[in-house]
């Protein structure tokens, strides 16, 4: 059987905007779908506040949560 290893990942800034732009959109998606499941599969209110490039605010909740 194969065994999968993972090295720990070394966190530090993307200097490529670029890069940087994609890093985010995928790590923002991920965390949406994580956020909808988590929602889903518990039954309780979740609320999300994402602060983007150039201090965008991205705010996300659920029906009861609306009061952000």
């Amino acid at each position: 059987m194969l065994k999968k290893c993972y090295e720990k990942l070394k966190m530090e800034l993307v200097l490529d905007e670029k890069s940087r732009k994609t890093t985010f959109q995928k790590r923002k998606r991920s965390m949406l779908k994580n956020y909808y499941e988590f929602s889903t599969l518990c039954g309780i209110d979740v609320c999300m506040i994402t602060y983007g490039p150039k201090q965008r605010t991205i705010k996300l909740a659920s029906k009861t949560c609306s009061e952000l």
